[in-house]
């Protein structure tokens, strides 16, 4: 197993090489998603697992990843039928590269878009304390409304400068702060606002410099902004459609590029779609969608601050479900993504949990064995599938290794 954290794009793999707490053998991560800072779970490895798995959620809703994943694809099965291994695609290989002129590189963009989603989850305020990052006086960490418990701006922004490996993970987002001159209630409803459309295109970098240029000089989002409800999992639902209108849509059309494309668009349309592992989702996305589409409802009499956001979360999912996998940090989104979409296969040292290949699979047998009916022997989870997978992933990386050195790539089969 890998001594490191990792998400194995081709595979959908997540290795977190350490313990898995007791409860996950028996019961799955149900539990994780929907609670992922249970302390007994611990913060550490709650944040790890919960950014590795946002990596293959933004995998399914990024055209731009997906298009990098169909490439690799594509040279893996032309390797079998020909035994030729060609080149890594310049997107592929073009990811990690800091183009002229740009702050920072799609490789990086990704990881702080990642890194975002699981210091939201977490909550700075923890974090910060965590890490025991000095706190400014000036500097609240946290705040009350209602029944909801939240934490600041300014509390998110002061772990995206000085939080562990902050350098490595945090860059775009310190840049979006500083283009907003410190502005730290912009910088965090933007962001994943824009990101999430981003990587929708053919050009993430391109396209978020020209709609957050576009999104600073639009009055209607300044309002929005300024007139926030201080409840950040509120703001996000209530800007969607602004930053959208304002900022998104009109850099699309600066850049001549094409509407926003989905990772699930790709995977339908191309050769994906034969992927043992990635085709089986599109079946999972659509169910979540339909479910989605249900949850309209009139807007609540009860104005208080939970009654408000409970409706925002059920209409704006009802009327675009994508936000689902644009806002994973909603407890109910995650929930979801959890529940439909959860990753394939995840790894620690000493278990290994496979998700159904459909939806409540292992529930339905489990239900049949209690009322009776005869067993299904045959496993409903994705363990047959990398069964298979690995060894065919695993000739491919070998014939990788051999071309790097100089050898044939069938020098390691």
């Amino acid at each position: 197993m890998s001594a490191t954290n990792a998400f194995v794009w081709l595979s959908g793999t997540v290795t977190i090489p350490v313990q898995a707490p007791t409860r996950w053998r028996s019961e799955g991560l149900a539990d994780f998603y929907r609670n992922p800072n249970d302390p007994e779970w611990g913060g550490s490895l709650c944040r790890v697992l919960y950014h590795e798995s946002i990596h293959f959620w933004h995998l399914l809703s990024s055209a731009y990843l997906a298009n990098a994943l169909q490439d690799e694809w594509l040279r893996l099965l032309e390797f079998e039928q020909t035994g030729y291994l060609r080149p890594a695609s310049d997107l592929v290989s073009q990811m990690s590269e800091r183009r002229s002129g740009e702050p920072f590189s799609p490789h990086e963009l990704m990881e702080c878009w990642a890194r975002y989603w699981d210091v939201h989850t977490r909550s700075p305020a923890c974090t910060i304390e965590e890490d025991q990052i000095r706190v400014p006086e000036q500097v609240l960490l946290r705040i009350q409304q209602g029944q909801i418990q939240g934490y600041t701006s300014e509390a998110f922004d002061l772990f995206m400068q000085q939080g562990n490996d902050a350098e490595l993970y945090a860059a775009p987002y310190r840049w979006m702060l500083e283009q907003c001159d410190g502005h730290s209630a912009f910088a965090n409803i933007a962001f994943p606002i824009l990101v999430f459309h981003a990587f929708g295109s053919p050009d993430p970098v391109g396209l978020l410099r020209k709609s957050l240029e576009r999104a600073l000089k639009s009055d209607t989002i300044w309002q929005g902004v300024r007139g926030r409800s201080r409840n950040v999992n509120l703001d996000w639902l209530n800007n969607w459609a602004v930053f959208i209108g304002e900022a998104i849509e009109p850099a699309r059309r600066d850049l001549n590029m094409p509407g926003f494309t989905a990772g699930w668009d790709v995977i339908s349309r191309g050769r994906l779609g034969a992927h043992p592992v990635y085709g089986p989702y599109l079946g999972r996305i659509r169910g979540l969608f339909k479910l989605a589409s249900l949850g309209q409802a009139e807007p609540p009499k009860d104005k208080s601050p939970e009654a408000v956001y409970a409706y925002a979360v059920a209409d704006l999912a009802a009327r675009d479900p994508v936000v689902i996998f644009a806002f994973p940090g909603q407890p109910e989104y995650r929930l979801a993504l959890g529940e439909y979409v959860p990753p394939p296969r995840v790894r620690f040292d000493g278990l290994t949990l496979h998700a159904d290949r459909t939806p409540g699979a292992s529930a339905v047998r489990k239900v049949a064995a209690l009322i009776g009916q005869p067993a299904n022997e045959e496993d409903v989870t994705f363990k047959p599938v990398f069964e298979d997978f690995d060894s065919r992933i695993r000739r491919f990386r070998h014939a990788e290794y051999a071309v790097s050195v100089g050898l044939p790539p069938e020098t390691f089969s």
